[in-house]
């Protein structure tokens, strides 16, 4: 993850928390609830949204999420792209970010990604293994080390290029991101 995105992560996620949206009682609820909620949310957020702008804040919008201002958003461009939606939300006591980012030209498409806080290590390969059937995907390329796991992935949607898929999980946080790539950017760009 850049920089700047794990920035505007940490600050809408630390909003979420001082605005009072996370429900420490409701972390006790089972972790199958964290895992089908992350799965779902890859789905409609990233996958079916991820790829347009103004699907993605409908969706925002028709929920109770709550934006990051434009201002905000801007400090956060790259030379490859700029911040165009960030939002936080807590649903059954999990604190959640969206973010979704525009290439620049030449380049065309979005990202997308979530952020969440998981209850356990073994909810980590819930989501892997719960990622890969919802998908029909199998891992491209997977990355261990002592503070993080990134698992890279294909996902064919009858166009080209393919959505690119990362889930990275933070060890020591247990902090899991799932980014999807909608578009013509290079891999390095991502």
């Amino acid at each position: 993850m850049h920089s700047n995105s794990r920035l505007i992560l940490a600050s809408l996620i630390a909003a979420a928390v001082a605005g009072q949206h996370l429900r420490l009682a409701a972390l006790a609820e089972g972790a199958r609830d964290d895992v089908e909620q992350v799965l779902s949310l890859a789905r409609e957020a990233c996958f079916v949204r991820g790829g347009d702008i103004t699907a993605l804040k409908e969706l925002a919008d028709s929920g109770d999420w709550e934006a990051a201002p434009p201002s905000e958003l801007a400090k956060h461009a790259t030379p490859y792209t700029k911040m165009v939606g960030g939002w936080t939300f807590t649903k059954n006591g999990m604190a959640t970010a969206v973010l979704q980012s525009a290439f620049l030209p030449p380049r065309s498409g979005t990202v997308c990604s979530i952020t969440t806080m998981l209850s356990s290590d073994v909810d980590h390969q819930r989501v892997k293994r719960g990622f890969a059937q919802l998908f029909g995907t199998i891992i491209a390329e997977e990355t261990d080390n002592p503070s993080r796991h990134v698992d890279r992935y294909w996902i064919d949607r009858g166009q080209v290029p393919p959505v690119k898929s990362t889930i990275v999980f933070e060890k020591a946080k247990r902090a899991l991101t799932v980014r999807m790539v909608h578009g013509s950017a290079l891999p390095t760009q991502s």
